[in-house]
């Protein structure tokens, strides 16, 4: 064998699966390595979100919704626990989920303060009004039913055991086929 003739090795690595265990939706600035990794993900690319939260901040919801509908990698949502509030809005974003029949989900309206000039109350409720409608007839559509959806925007709590968010998220699935 001349030199020249040698076993050449050429790699490329063709996937990832990441992981990430969500506690809390907390400040937006504490994911920004995650939400980094989504923009830079493929479409080989495997992410494992693993809830279990009461809940968070609104505009970390929002985001994260965002990053994940946006993301090129598959989703996988996965929750062992409560899965509340803007957990509920991550946990709908996903490509496919795994939900223990001992999980908790809660579904309810965004609560907040606005405070200001009277008129600029009252614009910026008009703008959350129509804001949260469009919001949640994106992520919930097919999870709730529209009266469902609209009974959450006007303040009813929406509780489900695992066992009845596998069912919904199975019709929701084949619903997206």
């Amino acid at each position: 064998m001349e030199e020249n003739e040698q076993l050449k090795i050429y790699s490329k690595t063709l996937s990832s699966k990441h992981t990430v265990f969500l506690n809390e939706v907390s400040d937006p600035i504490y994911f920004n390595d995650f939400f980094n990794l989504l923009q830079n993900c493929g479409e080989q690319d495997f992410v494992e979100i693993n809830i279990n939260s009461f809940g968070g901040l609104e505009c970390s919801a929002i985001q994260f919704y965002n990053e994940l509908k946006n993301c090129k990698a598959h989703i996988h949502c996965s929750t062992s626990g409560y899965c509340c509030s803007a957990g509920s809005v991550i946990l709908l974003a996903g490509n496919t989920w795994s939900i223990t029949k001992n999980s908790k989900i809660m579904i309810h309206s965004p609560s907040g303060w606005f405070s200001g000039k009277h008129n600029d109350v009252i614009t910026r409720i008009d703008f959350e009004r129509e804001w949260v409608n469009s919001f949640f007839k994106e992520v919930y559509k097919g999870f709730l039913t529209e009266k469902e959806i609209k009974e959450a925007i006007e303040g009813k709590d929406f509780w489900f055991t695992g066992e009845e968010a596998i069912i919904r998220l199975e019709k929701m699935a084949k619903e997206k086929k």
